[in-house]
């Protein structure tokens, strides 16, 4: 009778001791700026801002504008002033993108977001599942549940995702950031918010954040396949949604330490979605303009390449696609951050889309790749 008296004891001293170490464990910094989606505000850019090599500050920039004298009839001068018989400098940006236009294009309005973003959201009429039961007490809350002794948010999205001026660029307040998408979300408040969060029922307006209406992009699959893969990073909190612990805890937290049925539940859950192939993400491309005509080898820097897990080893090809042609190619070599694949010379001078996709179905976000035509130059005249 001593004997299970003392291990009952144990047990629950070790349970206890779980939920302790869970609630204290120092958190990450700011939600890491690595992963397919900026937390920023995609507002009104300077040339410079969008220029910035992480953005448009590719070389390939200005042949991906030329294709628009076959596709578009533009003409040299439409862009370009003549001064004393000489071609100025590309104009600004805002010349002719008065407005952002990252949420303008036809995929956007029609709220298909992974076009562009890939499987690191969902689209909004897809029909991934939301679920419908009753919340419960690991249910996200759409900011957070409480704050623990040191300050920390717990239980919710700004667990990670709080707004920082510190970091670059910055990450803004859920309002900002969603209320800021160029029209994409004008006068469409029901798309975000429920007047009665208890009913679900949208009103008008309504102020109330309900996670439900979240999940209408940032859906179960989306947000669970988001982690950096990097051994580099092994470990560390704040890198994904789904490599360590605290980063379940981020999420799914709750205060009430006699809950440990929903502790147990937590802790099944975090193992069982472990065990998936994530989300890729794209970095750069070299070179990101090839000529037609040759073959020619491109690196591709990412994360989440590769991932394994219970001893399945998760990978990746690239496709490619200029809206009339799509094809797909396995890389000549691959780790979890860089491929190198072999483009064919038979594809046709035009920009095309470029995306990593794993295991058939996790879509990285898209690139551009330019493939410019082999022009040979056989003669020059200069008048006078």
């Amino acid at each position: 009778m001593v004997r299970k008296g003392l291990i009952y004891l144990t047990t629950t001293l070790m349970i206890l001791l779980l939920v302790s170490l869970a609630m204290a464990i120092v958190p990450p910094p700011s939600a890491n700026q690595n992963l397919g989606l900026y937390d920023t505000v995609f507002t009104g850019f300077t040339t410079e801002e969008c220029k910035n090599i992480e953005c448009h500050g590719d070389e390939n920039l200005p042949n991906r504008h030329h294709f628009l004298i076959t596709k578009e009839g533009y003409n040299c001068l439409d862009c370009h002033a003549l001064t004393n018989g000489a071609f100025e400098a590309f104009r600004n940006c805002s010349d002719c993108h008065s407005i952002s236009p990252h949420h303008l294009t036809d995929d956007a309005q029609n709220f298909n977001c992974s076009e562009c973003h890939g499987s690191f959201v969902d689209d909004y009429n897809d029909g991934h599942v939301i679920p419908t039961y009753a919340k419960t007490i690991i249910t996200p809350d759409s900011s957070y549940k409480y704050i623990d002794d040191s300050g920390v948010k717990i239980g919710g999205c700004e667990a990670c995702h709080e707004p920082d001026s510190t970091v670059d660029p910055q990450i803004g307040s859920n309002s900002n950031t969603h209320h800021n998408l160029s029209g994409f979300t004008a006068y469409n408040c029901n798309l975000c918010h429920s007047a009665d969060s208890a009913s679900g029922t949208p009103g008008e307006g309504g102020a109330v954040l309900d996670i439900r209406y979240c999940e209408r992009c940032h859906g179960i699959k989306s947000l669970h396949s988001i982690q950096y893969e990097n051994d580099n990073i092994s470990g560390e909190l704040g890198y994904g949604h789904i490599g360590n612990s605290w980063d379940c805890w981020g999420c799914h937290g709750f205060q009430e330490s006699s809950a440990l049925s929903s502790l147990d539940s937590l802790q099944k859950l975090d193992s069982s979605l472990k065990c998936r192939p994530t989300a890729p993400e794209v970095d750069k491309v070299i070179p990101n303009e090839i000529t037609a005509g040759q073959d020619t080898v491109i690196t591709i820097y990412g994360t989440s390449f590769i991932n394994e897990c219970n001893g399945t080893i998760y990978t990746s090809n690239v496709t490619l696609d200029n809206g009339t042609v799509t094809i797909e190619r396995e890389p000549d070599s691959i780790t979890s951050t860089v491929i190198e694949v072999t483009i064919p010379g038979t594809l046709v001078p035009d920009v095309y889309d470029l995306r990593v996709v794993k295991d058939g179905d996790m879509r990285s976000n898209k690139v551009p790749l330019t493939v410019i035509p082999d022009v040979q130059i056989e003669m020059v005249t200069i008048p006078g």
